[in-house]
Protein backbone atom coordinates (compact mmCIF):
# COMPACT_ATOMS: atom_id res chain seq x y z
CA UNK A 1 0.00 0.00 0.00
CA UNK A 2 1.45 3.14 -1.28
CA UNK A 3 0.20 6.54 -0.03
CA UNK A 4 0.03 9.34 -2.10
CA UNK A 5 -0.19 12.32 0.05
CA UNK A 6 3.22 11.39 1.28
CA UNK A 7 5.98 13.53 -1.25
CA UNK A 8 3.12 14.39 -3.38
CA UNK A 9 3.84 17.87 -5.38
CA UNK A 10 1.03 18.20 -7.79
CA UNK A 11 2.50 19.76 -11.27
CA UNK A 12 1.99 23.65 -11.42
CA UNK A 13 -0.11 23.43 -14.62
CA UNK A 14 -2.30 20.55 -13.55
CA UNK A 15 -4.91 23.43 -12.02
CA UNK A 16 -5.53 24.64 -15.56
CA UNK A 17 -6.28 20.84 -17.43
CA UNK A 18 -8.31 20.41 -13.95
CA UNK A 19 -10.22 24.16 -14.76
CA UNK A 20 -10.09 23.17 -18.66
CA UNK A 21 -11.96 19.91 -17.93
CA UNK A 22 -14.53 21.94 -15.64
CA UNK A 23 -14.84 24.35 -18.42
CA UNK A 24 -15.88 21.25 -20.81
CA UNK A 25 -18.34 20.12 -17.80
CA UNK A 26 -20.01 23.14 -17.67
CA UNK A 27 -20.81 24.04 -20.93
CA UNK A 28 -21.64 20.74 -21.98
CA UNK A 29 -23.90 20.18 -18.66
CA UNK A 30 -25.65 24.16 -19.67
CA UNK A 31 -25.86 22.86 -23.33
CA UNK A 32 -27.69 19.63 -22.09
CA UNK A 33 -29.75 21.40 -19.54
CA UNK A 34 -31.37 23.91 -22.20
CA UNK A 35 -31.60 21.08 -25.37
CA UNK A 36 -32.68 18.41 -23.03
CA UNK A 37 -35.12 19.68 -20.98
CA UNK A 38 -36.21 15.99 -19.01
CA UNK A 39 -32.75 15.43 -18.22
CA UNK A 40 -29.96 12.66 -19.53
CA UNK A 41 -28.93 13.15 -23.14
CA UNK A 42 -31.31 13.58 -25.84
CA UNK A 43 -31.45 13.45 -29.72
CA UNK A 44 -31.07 17.22 -29.43
CA UNK A 45 -26.96 16.76 -28.67
CA UNK A 46 -26.71 14.00 -30.57
CA UNK A 47 -23.55 14.74 -32.32
CA UNK A 48 -22.94 17.73 -29.89
CA UNK A 49 -22.26 20.24 -32.46
CA UNK A 50 -19.52 22.21 -31.53
CA UNK A 51 -19.70 25.64 -32.48
CA UNK A 52 -23.17 25.10 -30.57
CA UNK A 53 -21.03 23.88 -27.57
CA UNK A 54 -18.95 27.07 -27.89
CA UNK A 55 -21.24 29.46 -27.36
CA UNK A 56 -22.31 27.90 -24.40
CA UNK A 57 -18.54 27.73 -22.96
CA UNK A 58 -17.94 31.13 -23.56
CA UNK A 59 -21.05 31.78 -21.68
CA UNK A 60 -19.33 29.52 -18.20
CA UNK A 61 -18.05 31.02 -15.49
CA UNK A 62 -17.14 29.30 -12.12
CA UNK A 63 -14.39 28.81 -9.31
CA UNK A 64 -11.59 27.03 -10.16
CA UNK A 65 -9.80 24.52 -8.80
CA UNK A 66 -7.64 27.63 -6.93
CA UNK A 67 -10.14 29.63 -6.36
CA UNK A 68 -10.12 32.16 -8.59
CA UNK A 69 -12.96 33.29 -11.03
CA UNK A 70 -13.39 31.73 -14.31
CA UNK A 71 -14.92 33.28 -17.22
CA UNK A 72 -13.90 33.58 -21.12
CA UNK A 73 -14.15 36.78 -22.78
CA UNK A 74 -16.02 37.71 -26.57
CA UNK A 75 -12.48 35.61 -27.91
CA UNK A 76 -12.61 32.50 -25.59
CA UNK A 77 -9.96 33.79 -23.63
CA UNK A 78 -9.42 33.49 -19.88
CA UNK A 79 -8.18 36.50 -17.51
CA UNK A 80 -4.33 36.75 -17.73
CA UNK A 81 -3.01 35.77 -14.39
CA UNK A 82 0.93 35.67 -13.65
CA UNK A 83 2.88 35.75 -11.29
CA UNK A 84 5.96 38.07 -11.02
CA UNK A 85 9.15 36.27 -9.89
CA UNK A 86 12.26 37.89 -9.19
CA UNK A 87 15.75 35.61 -9.33
CA UNK A 88 17.79 36.43 -6.15
CA UNK A 89 20.07 35.21 -3.74
CA UNK A 90 18.20 33.78 -0.55
CA UNK A 91 21.30 32.34 1.19
CA UNK A 92 25.26 32.29 0.49
CA UNK A 93 25.42 30.67 -2.77
CA UNK A 94 21.79 29.65 -3.06
CA UNK A 95 19.59 31.47 -5.72
CA UNK A 96 15.34 30.82 -5.92
CA UNK A 97 12.87 32.63 -7.42
CA UNK A 98 11.16 35.01 -4.98
CA UNK A 99 7.66 36.19 -5.56
CA UNK A 100 7.26 39.81 -5.75
CA UNK A 101 4.42 40.63 -7.21
CA UNK A 102 1.16 39.79 -9.38
CA UNK A 103 -0.67 40.63 -12.59
CA UNK A 104 -4.48 39.79 -12.93
CA UNK A 105 -7.17 41.05 -15.07
CA UNK A 106 -5.19 44.42 -16.14
CA UNK A 107 -4.35 45.09 -12.10
CA UNK A 108 0.23 45.15 -11.26
CA UNK A 109 0.66 44.24 -7.58
CA UNK A 110 4.54 44.66 -6.83
CA UNK A 111 6.17 45.12 -3.36
CA UNK A 112 8.94 46.76 -4.69
CA UNK A 113 10.51 45.71 -0.63
CA UNK A 114 10.91 41.73 -1.71
CA UNK A 115 12.58 43.03 -5.37
CA UNK A 116 16.62 42.63 -5.49
CA UNK A 117 17.07 44.75 -8.18
CA UNK A 118 21.09 45.00 -10.31
CA UNK A 119 23.69 46.97 -8.63
CA UNK A 120 25.52 47.73 -11.70
CA UNK A 121 24.47 50.68 -14.45
CA UNK A 122 23.97 48.58 -17.17
CA UNK A 123 21.35 45.68 -17.41
CA UNK A 124 22.60 43.07 -19.82
CA UNK A 125 20.36 41.56 -21.74
CA UNK A 126 21.26 37.93 -23.14
CA UNK A 127 18.38 37.80 -25.46
CA UNK A 128 19.73 40.78 -27.76
CA UNK A 129 23.18 39.54 -27.85
CA UNK A 130 23.98 38.43 -31.25
CA UNK A 131 23.96 34.74 -32.13
CA UNK A 132 27.68 33.28 -32.75
CA UNK A 133 28.44 31.76 -36.03
CA UNK A 134 26.49 28.37 -36.63
CA UNK A 135 23.82 29.40 -33.52
CA UNK A 136 20.39 30.52 -33.83
CA UNK A 137 17.61 32.22 -31.48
Amino acid sequence: YESLEENYVQDSKMGFVINAIYAMAHGLHDMQALLCAGGGLCDNMKPVDGSHLLDFLLKTSFTGVSGEDIWFDENGDSPGRYEIMNFQQVESGDFDYINVGSWHEGILKLDEDLMMMNKSNVVRSVCSEPCSRGQIK
